[in-house]
């Protein structure tokens, strides 16, 4: 305890003693606050960007075309032609088809095509055409024969 007295400035005194006064007391003085600094414009917020960099570009793969239905490879006609329906599918949704006929050009064509064939061999190729303007490089191909029924 003394030596805490001690640290303070004051000398122990015996009881009884008479008390020598306190330093005067030091004031306080208040420091003015800092005025604030102005400010230009004010900061844009910038994205975060991932620690991993920038996301790789996905690669686009043309669709892919197939029948769903199609008739059988020889259709028997009673006259001149023959009625086949196709159905055409592809491994995405949303797309559009082209259809060759024979040697024709291709041309845009409904998911389900019925058309009359006369006498004779007929390929139909189709291909997918996906929202991006991707179109299936391999058509799907199908081969057959419109033959005569014979009378009877």
């Amino acid at each position: 305890a003394v030596g805490a007295i001690e640290a303070l400035g004051v000398t122990p005194s015996a009881p009884g003693a008479p008390v020598e006064s306190a330093p005067p007391p030091i004031p306080c003085v208040e420091e003015p606050e800092p005025e604030p600094e102005p400010q230009d414009e004010p900061t844009p917020i910038q994205p975060a960007v991932s620690p991993a960099g920038p996301e790789p570009p996905v690669e686009r793969r043309p669709p892919s075309t197939f029948f769903r239905r199609h008739p059988a490879a020889i259709l028997s006609a009673g006259g001149r032609t023959a009625v086949a329906v196709f159905r055409f599918g592809s491994n995405e949704a949303g797309v559009g088809f082209l259809c060759k006929i024979d040697r024709r050009p291709f041309r845009a064509c409904p998911q389900r095509l019925a058309r009359r064939f006369a006498l004779g061999p007929h390929v139909l190729r189709v291909k997918a055409r996906d929202q991006d303007g991707e179109t299936d490089q391999t058509p799907a191909v199908f081969r057959f024969r419109v033959t005569r029924t014979p009378p009877g």
